[in-house]
């Protein structure tokens, strides 16, 4: 046993901001971006054994740093997820090396260097301990800040004096990964500041302003030293009460590495999307008196092994990841909560839930609908049935508010958290909460309202938002906000329509509106800001009558708009230049914001705006209640002046009609410069993902191997969004359902036989295709279903082979248990069919330490084209995981090098190498 010191991110908000050099926004701390960090070691003791520290400094420079230096037992070296090296200071930069989980501790990228923290504003470094054996300093896996609450816990218990404060107020909590100078901002904004008036030379009045405002952020950074946080080491959970201070409590002494986890997600629920349990595995009440986690045990879960070659070892080492395949025993999750107001009996309680939940099932979507109530969202294994259960304190007895089950062949969503009232929050504080009886059974009744509202009546409770399917008719279901009532339980649509939800971003109560991101009707890659108006009206009779609104776009005017200073407001095309005054300052926004992602300050007052496409992204303030741009945090234009010195592809988006009246979406690459009534036809590359509920055609903008296809090669690049695919309703997504390998295939052969028959541009002699993952999978099943020969080649980089062999929660989902389950894996099996691909072009790349999708995969199919005589081709990457991260470059050469052996040689006639584009105009 040894002992050492690790490294602990604390007051995010504090006036003294670092940053670990060349690391931009990468590391989390309460599910929010952290830009920069300063250092507190501290000590990790049984909070009835904590002996006292002394206090060091570290100085360099201009500044001293003080830090609280502890020490802990260690016996391992930690692994990170991910983890981050700041490597030895060299000139004017510094070196991050990142380890990812998948990986051994074989290497280490900075042994005997020296680790420093960079402070941004004095540019000063300062040593990151401990310097002495930098090898062994621990790292933590996951940090999360505690609501800063006046009350304070119990500390008489140990001896230790309380320290007074005058100084109450309440948390502000930043959700938005925003730069320093953006979080600065939206807190200024909610401390009473103009937004117009930040960029205005300062008034008299404006520097008292500015000096409450000073004592404002003093008394945040105050209150930031006195919050607590609570964190994972070695997959146990300890709670820190104030974060400057010496006391240190654990809460859990189960964990175990690649076994038990506590407050962090094991490898099912960190690496599924659906499942989305990074940042939902712990959580405090909203006032910080409580923490609620889960616990993943996985010792009934079987491991898969792999080899790892390493950088010079003689014998490969042979690493386990423990992982659920289809039909095996999933991971045992339970949901605990502990009390934190008497640290000395900080003792956790397993939450008893249901029993008809207890058993194989999902657990997830973890969150406090009040500083009581515990909710949690549990979905049966074969994931057609979601119960959300709140848990009311202190017994913590659950019970159901809403149970989802699936419409036809669809599926429900496990990780779909609900939005609580927080109205019903603050009467639980200030317990006013009224006994009222629920009427069960009564019919809905409404009416409709001249002016395009919609009145319904429900029974009073509590109340909750949640995402579920609405039914338009004929065309099926779509996502849509619904409005439930925690007693009667019945769901009150508040939008509908042909179009999808894809978010809940808030509710704001105060101004009765609900506020979401949707994919508008017949444009399903595009992602829009909508709000709606709901009104809660309780009568004496304890009814309640709730009335909601036609919904609201905020961003789709999508109109160029100029941004001018110092007024800091946005005018649209169509001003009067005489209402620009001398010498003001004019800025065009682009037209850039069919994309968008949204972040609300903590009273919806302002939000902030990604524009993420068509066009090089770009970042706005907005004030809410006039929608008008107030600031530019980033305008984009060192990204889009350097785009315009180069050709980049022309594209295009367009739908095509496929079977049962369905629309595919399809997106086109096309060379720079290409003219479509020339009589030039160019090589056409096919990327597929298939993925059910992927979309690859949106406005979102992305540069990515396509893009150097297209403009380097003079390749045309295109996507397909079929049968399966998503953000176009329930109808189309769950056509996939039981039928993996078969719809989606369909549609990708039709609409490419499509566009060879109608675009001339297109030379049908020279059409591959590619894909990774389930695309790869997919790619190879085009091939064999290839009956006319549109493909020449394909290449399937870490392909899905049988899904049998894949992990448990995506085969069991679209290949149901019951029925014929075992017929339905056969027809989905790619190596049952292997003997198809025969005269084909096929070429398969995987990488050994894959664990999302196994490397036994390609080697089963491997087997099964050698059994029936396939040649082909197989490219295997050592110690690579799934994304191929050190090796990218190779794949992308290789899978090159392999499309211009399928394609031959090209007729140099039609081709200039020298010009700007690379055909004769």
């Amino acid at each position: 046993m040894t002992n050492s010191t690790f490294v602990l991110p604390a007051d995010p908000f504090g006036p003294n901001r670092y940053s670990l050099k060349a690391i931009r926004q990468t590391d989390e701390i309460n599910g929010r971006q952290i830009p920069d960090w300063h250092t507190t070691r501290i000590n990790i003791r049984r909070c009835d054994t904590l002996r006292g520290r002394n206090l060091n400094t570290h100085r360099r420079g201009r500044s001293t740093r003080p830090t609280l230096r502890a020490s802990i037992t260690a016996s391992a070296v930690f692994s990170v997820k991910p983890v981050y090296f700041a490597c030895p200071y060299r000139s004017q930069s510094q070196h991050i090396a990142k380890r990812s989980v998948s990986g051994p501790d074989l290497a280490r990228p900075c042994a005997n260097t020296q680790h420093h923290v960079y402070e941004v504003l004095t540019e000063n470094r300062f040593p990151l301990g401990p310097t002495e054996n930098l090898e062994e300093a621990p790292r933590l896996q996951y940090v999360l800040w505690a609501p800063y609450h006046n009350q304070q816990v119990s500390l008489n218990a140990f001896n230790i004096q309380q320290q007074s404060s005058t100084l109450t107020a309440t948390a502000t909590t930043i959700s938005t990964p925003l730069s320093t100078s953006g979080s600065l901002l939206l807190n200024s904004l909610a401390n009473g500041a103009s937004a117009a008036n930040l960029v205005k030379p300062p008034t008299p009045a404006q520097v008292q302003a500015s000096a409450s405002l000073s004592t404002s952020i003093n008394m945040n950074k105050a209150f930031t030293q006195n919050q607590a946080i609570a964190f994972v080491y070695e997959n146990d959970i300890y709670y820190k009460p104030k974060v400057q201070g010496e006391l240190v409590c654990r809460i859990t002494a189960t964990g175990q590495a690649g076994i038990i986890y506590n407050g962090i997600p094991d490898w099912t629920y960190e690496n599924v999307p659906e499942l989305n349990s990074k940042r939902t595995s712990m959580a405090f009440s909203l006032d910080g008196l409580y923490l609620a986690f889960l616990t993943f045990n996985d010792s009934e879960v079987t491991e898969y092994k792999y080899t790892w070659m390493g950088d010079d070892l003689k014998y490969p080492a042979v690493l386990s990841q423990r992982y659920p395949k289809a039909g095996s025993t999933n991971p045992n999750i339970t949901v605990n909560v502990v009390n934190l107001s008497v640290l000395k009996y900080i003792f956790p309680t397993q939450i008893k839930l249901p029993p008809e939940l207890a058993n194989g099932s999902y657990v997830g979507a973890l969150t406090w609908a009040s500083p009581i109530d515990l909710s949690v969202t549990v979905t049966n294994r074969a994931q057609t049935k979601a119960t959300t259960v709140v848990c009311r304190a202190p017994d913590f007895h659950c019970s159901t508010v809403h149970t989802e089950v699936t419409i036809n062949d669809g599926w429900v969503l496990p990780a779909e958290r609900p939005i609580f009232s927080v109205l019903l929050s603050q009467q639980l504080r200030n317990h006013n909460i009224a006994t009222i009886n629920a009427t069960n059974g009564k019919p809905e009744n409404f009416q409709n309202i001249t002016n395009g509202q919609t009145t319904y009546e429900i029974s009073n409770g509590g109340y909750l938002l949640k995402r579920l399917p609405v039914r338009d008719g004929e065309h099926g279901h779509f996502r849509h906000v619904v409005f439930i009532s925690s007693l009667d339980r019945r769901p009150v649509p508040l939008t509908m329509g042909r179009f999808e939800v894809t978010e809940i971003v808030g509710w704001d109560e105060a101004n009765e509106i609900v506020y979401f991101m949707a994919a508008p009707e017949k444009r399903p890659g595009e992602r829009h800001l909508y709000k709606i108006s709901l009104k809660l009206n309780v009568t004496k009779t304890n009814r309640t009558y709730i009335t909601s609104s036609q919904p609201t776009c905020l961003t789709c005017d999508n109109s160029p708009a100029t941004y001018r200073l110092p007024h800091t407001r946005a005018l649209y095309y169509g001003y009067d230049e005489d209402d620009i005054e001398e010498g003001e300052q004019v800025y065009v926004i682009p037209r850039n914001c069919r994309f968008n992602n949204i972040y609300f300050s903590k009273n919806f007052s302002y939000y902030v705006q990604e524009c993420l496409g068509p066009e090089t992204p770009s970042v706005y303030l907005v004030e809410t209640q006039n929608n008008l741009k107030t600031l530019i945090l980033n305008a984009g234009d060192n990204l889009r002046h350097r785009f315009q010195q180069y050709a980049v592809p022309q594209i295009r988006t367009f739908s095509v009609e496929i079977r049962h009246g369905f629309h595919a979406q399809v997106k086109l690459y096309l060379p720079p410069g290409m003219k479509e009534d020339e009589e030039v036809a160019f090589p056409m590359i096919l990327q597929i993902d298939a993925a059910p509920g992927s979309q690859l055609v949106n406005e979102r903008f992305h540069l990515n191997w396509n893009w150097y296809l297209c403009s380097q090669r003079s390749f045309i690049v295109a996507q397909i969004d079929g049968r399966g695919s998503g953000y176009q309703g329930e109808l189309l997504r769950t056509q996939i359902h039981g039928k993996l390998g078969k719809v989606e295939v369909e549609d990708q052969l039709a609409v490419l036989t499509y566009l060879r028959d109608n675009f001339k541009f297109i030379d049908p002699s020279r059409i591959c295709a590619y894909g990774w993952g389930y695309g790869g999978y997919a790619t190879a099943m085009t091939l064999i279903d290839d009956s006319q020969q549109v493909l020449q080649c394909g290449v399937a980089v870490n392909p899905i082979a049988s899904f049998g062999y894949h992990y448990s929660f995506f085969t069991e989902r679209y290949i149901p248990l019951k029925g014929d389950y075992v017929h339905a894996l056969q027809d989905a099996d790619l190596t049952m069919r292997a003997g198809n691909i025969k005269g084909r072009n096929l070429m398969l790349i995987h990488g050994t330490a894959d664990t999302l999708i196994h490397q036994e995969h390609t080697l089963m199919l491997v087997r099964a084209l050698v059994d029936q005589e396939v040649k082909f081709r197989h490219q295997v990457y050592p110690d690579e995981d799934h994304y191929m991260t050190k090796s990218l470059s190779h794949v992308y050469q290789t899978m090159e090098w392999y499309f211009d052996d399928c394609f031959g040689p090209s007729d140099d006639s039609e081709w200039d190498p020298t010009g700007l584009f690379v055909f004769k105009q």
